[in-house]
């Protein structure tokens, strides 16, 4: 497997894999499927701070991963979404991690980092997010030296919730009417950790959900 920046002949295998996602699973914000114009266009407007990286596999694209701006206001330029999408059939690979991996490191080189987290209903339920989530904020400030990883998350999504629960990261409040979400303004809860709730918490963090029993 070798990751890279996409490239605009990239579109149709990046599509391909999203609009499953968003036709089959309904797990992307998007209502219908891209077309293969709309998905070029995209990869058009991603350059620099935002990105788009691919994982290669045997001439075909298995996952990609980006970094999308978070809103249009000044005071939001260091602030990204980041998105990770790995084809259905190869999943519990490692190409997620090894994407999302990557994709800290870019938003690293431009001094923000905005988390985000899906699992496959189908693995649900075995700890693999708060796992994951554990190890991002790890290499986000060991290894990058971020200063600050913010996640925001709707109120009713009990699964999202319970991941950050468990690893304590601190509640900043409500946004409202955060996203537009099918047609809808919803609120989100805002949480986010700091270097020096890290310091103060990650040696625990690691030791509970990265070190082996």
């Amino acid at each position: 497997m070798h990751i890279r920046r996409a490239e605009l002949d990239d579109a149709e295998g990046i599509a391909a894999i999203y609009n499953h996602e968003a036709v089959e699973r309904l797990t992307v914000f998007d209502l219908r499927a891209r077309t293969l114009e709309e998905q070029r266009q995209w990869l058009l407007e991603r350059s620099g701070a935002h990105s788009v990286i691919v994982a290669e596999e045997d001439g075909g694209i298995v996952g990609f991963a980006s970094l999308s701006p978070f809103r249009s206001r000044p005071a939001y330029n260091t602030t990204v979404e980041c998105s990770v999408f790995v084809r259905r059939d190869h999943i519990r690979q490692g190409i997620g991690k090894a994407l999302l991996t990557r994709l800290v490191g870019l938003a690293s080189e431009h001094g923000f980092c905005y988390v985000g987290y899906w699992i496959d209903q189908s693995q649900a339920g075995q700890s693999y997010a708060p796992e994951a989530l554990a190890a991002v904020l790890r290499f986000g400030f060991e290894e990058c030296l971020l200063y600050r990883m913010q996640v925001a998350i709707v109120p009713t999504n009990s699964a999202s919730l319970r991941v950050v629960e468990k690893l304590g990261i601190p509640t900043e409040g409500i946004a409202r009417k955060f996203l537009e979400i099918n047609g809808t303004w919803e609120d989100h809860q805002l949480f986010a950790m700091t270097i020096e709730d890290w310091e103060q918490h990650g040696g625990a963090l690691v030791s509970q959900w990265l070190e082996p029993a």
